[in-house]
């Protein structure tokens, strides 16, 4: 087990400025969507991720669950300028905005509307600055989340964030910090995440 500290040159967030990371989505084993994260410049330097996720499940020919989330996030290399996002669970819709002052980030949410730190992360992964941190915002509804982490290596090169949080996740990074897998279990399933494709991007770091 390696530190944070000894560990940290391969956790050094980076920004990509263009490609996607984008994800099939497992529940116990059998696909049920989708999970792609989308990186583009825009025009005044700012690095945009765009977020979109689509889960469904049926038993039969009933759906039982349905879960479909939209995220733009905005980010300079001192972090978060903006977020918007939109999240329909089961036909139940939740918001959560978040906007730069100085800082801070204000966090305005279906479930919590206040200040947090600028460096306090998101629930969105694809980022990876979430060891060591305390709280996340969940990019759901605003809430926040009180979270615990814990680093390893892996055989192949990865780095892999083990997180206690509400529902405990495993987040993993590859040899250049960029997202590489996710697992963890919910209502009695496994949910993992295969790649869907080659992530190949271009990044400055920041």
């Amino acid at each position: 087990m390696l530190t944070a500290a000894l560990f940290g040159l391969a956790l050094t967030a980076a920004i990509p400025t263009e490609g996607r990371v984008a994800f099939d989505v497992l529940r116990n084993g059998q696909p049920i969507g989708s999970h792609v994260v989308n990186f583009t410049t825009e025009a005044d330097g700012a690095r945009r991720a765009d977020v979109a996720i689509d889960l469904s499940v049926s038993l039969g020919p009933v759906r039982v669950f349905s879960y479909t989330h939209r995220c733009t996030e905005r980010w300079s290399a001192e972090g978060l300028l903006s977020a918007r996002c939109e999240t329909n669970r089961n036909g139940r819709r939740t918001t959560m905005t978040a906007a730069r002052s100085g800082a801070n980030v204000q966090v305005t949410g279906t479930k919590f509307t206040g200040a947090v730190p600028v460096g306090t992360p998101l629930s969105s992964y694809w980022r990876n600055d979430i060891d060591g941190a305390q709280t996340m915002v969940n990019t759901e509804n605003g809430e926040l989340i009180p979270i615990r982490t814990a680093l390893s290596e892996r055989a192949d090169g990865q780095a892999c964030v083990e997180v206690t949080a509400t529902v405990p996740l495993q987040l993993c990074y590859d040899a250049r910090g960029v997202w590489s897998g996710t697992a963890f279990r919910l209502d009695g399933g496994e949910f993992t995440y295969r790649r869907a494709q080659p992530n190949v991007m271009r990044a400055r770091s920041g």
